[in-house]
């Protein structure tokens, strides 16, 4: 009876290991992948191009609204071909707010839409 005991007990100890080096190494890809992101975005965000804006309008083809220096571009990007469609007055375009861009909210924020969303379709 005491060797059945021991037995479940190490499986235990097993379980909680094993549990605590998973939890360990998903903290370090999460750290990992943010201070990467961190990097990147610090890294392209540092001269004179920034994309704007971006929207799909197809398989592989997009319109990106750039800045480069104190001027505004409209662009077609496809797989294989970049062209400049034309020039935007900074008056023409709507900025939308820091925490309205998508990919720019955290993880609360994203929680708090699609419990209203879920909400709002129950009451339907």
């Amino acid at each position: 009876m005491e060797s059945v005991m021991a037995a479940g007990f190490e499986s235990f100890i097993r379980l909680i290991i094993s549990l605590l080096i998973f939890l360990f190494v998903l903290a370090a890809c999460y750290f990992t992948t943010l201070w990467i992101g961190n990097f990147q975005k610090g890294k392209f965000s540092k001269g004179n191009i920034e994309i704007i804006e971006l929207h799909k309008i197809g398989n592989n083809k997009y319109i990106e609204i750039v800045r480069i220096g104190g001027n505004y571009y409209a662009f077609s990007v496809s797989k294989d071909h970049i062209e400049k469609i034309d020039m935007i007055d900074k008056e023409e375009l709507q900025f939308p707010e820091q925490n309205s861009i998508p990919g720019k909210e955290n993880f609360g924020q994203i929680l708090e839409k699609m419990k209203e969303f879920k909400n709002q379709k129950e009451k339907k």
